[in-house]
C-alpha cells in the first residue's frame, strides 16, 4: 500500500510499558501503548512484537479509511 510505513521504534520502558507509533504517510497518526501488565511482572519482547503487529494492522485500516473518504469526496464534487 503506497504511503504506508511503520517506524519500528517501539520500546519497552523497563518492562512496565510498551509503546509503538502508528505512522501513516510518513506522519505519526497515533501511538499504541500498554501499561501495567496484569498477571506477569513486566512486558517482554514477545509483547512488543504483538503491539507492533497491532500497530501495523491499525495503520493499514486507517489508511484505507482515509483513502475511501477521499474517494467519496471526489465523487461528490
Amino acid at each position: 500500500m503506497q504511503g504506508f510505513s511503520l517506524i519500528h521504534a517501539g520500546f519497552l520502558a523497563a518492562g512496565f510499558a510498551v509503546a509503538v507509533p502508528v505512522v501513516i504517510r510518513d506522519r505519526v497518526f497515533c501511538v499504541v501503548e500498554l501499561f501495567n501488565r496484569i498477571g506477569k511482572p513486566c512486558f517482554d519482547e514477545h509483547d512488543l512484537e504483538l503491539v507492533v503487529h497491532v500497530a501495523e494492522m491499525a495503520a493499514k485500516i486507517i489508511e484505507v479509511r482515509l483513502m475511501l473518504q477521499g474517494a467519496r469526496k471526489s465523487e461528490a464534487a
